[in-house]
């Protein structure tokens, strides 16, 4: 045991008397979606860093923590620091780092999560980006939050297609020229795969369109410039239909 006797920089207080805080007009935003998220960790007994205030009660740092907290009913604990300086609050927004993309998924992997174990393995085998590569391999857990960041960074990614993910990659990703192909790309082409496209038709029609696909920055585009290709010389009743509509949607059939 550490017998070590520290200096005490500042006290830390509990409260339920979530009326006694203030919110400054420099706060951000309130966003409800992240309150509830914190609620969810909450009830699920994870616990949170105090709340910076200053002496009149006013919150610096934590005001998501605050609102979260109050909806639970727990108490919140709290510290008060003086002699702030003015730009102390713009500074704590500030210097918030984000985490990327492979840091959220190595935090995952680290608290054992073995669906994102399977996803950093798919992206190596691939070297798809993560976007691609988190849809093609697997799916939200709440059907709510579409972003790919924000799945991943929650700890909501679930496997879903294992065999169907690299049966794609080994039967076209693998054997294409391309050697970086942009997301969209991917996911134009994953799309032309799913309507039941011949695989090695398909690759041929993406290695004559190379250079024209990698000046293309829509997916339809994408997918219309490889199937227009791909239908050539083809019986009707084998060509790929590709639609588009004026919503932007589309929709491919064989």
């Amino acid at each position: 045991m550490n017998t070590k006797v520290y200096p005490v920089a500042y006290s830390v207080y509990e409260t339920t008397d979530y009326e006694d805080f203030n919110f400054l007009e420099e706060n951000r935003d309130i966003s409800t979606n992240h309150v509830n998220r914190l609620i969810e960790s909450i009830k699920q007994g994870y616990t949170f860093p105090p709340l910076i205030v200053d002496e009149d009660m006013n919150v610096v740092d934590g005001q998501h923590r605050l609102k979260a907290h109050q909806k639970t009913g727990k108490p919140v604990q709290f510290i008060i620091q003086v002699d702030m300086k003015e730009n102390t609050l713009q500074k704590a927004n500030s210097d918030v780092v984000k985490w990327t993309t492979p840091q959220h998924v190595e935090y995952h992997i680290k608290q054992g999560n073995k669906n994102y174990e399977k996803l950093k393995e798919f992206k190596e085998y691939t070297e798809m980006p993560w976007a691609q590569a988190t849809r093609i391999l697997g799916t939200s857990k709440d059907s709510r939050v579409h972003s790919v960041a924000k799945i991943l960074e929650y700890g909501l990614f679930e496997v879903k297609h294992e065999d169907d993910a690299y049966a794609f990659a080994d039967d076209v990703i693998m054997r294409f020229r391309m050697e970086k192909p942009t997301g969209k790309i991917i996911s134009a082409i994953k799309n032309i795969y799913d309507a039941g496209a011949d695989t090695k038709r398909l690759v041929t029609a993406i290695n004559v369109t190379e250079d024209e696909l990698m000046l293309l920055n829509t997916i339809p585009k994408i997918i219309e410039t490889i199937v227009k290709v791909y239908n050539k010389d083809l019986k009707k009743s084998e060509q790929i239909k590709f639609t588009q509509y004026d919503n932007g949607q589309y929709r491919l059939t064989i």
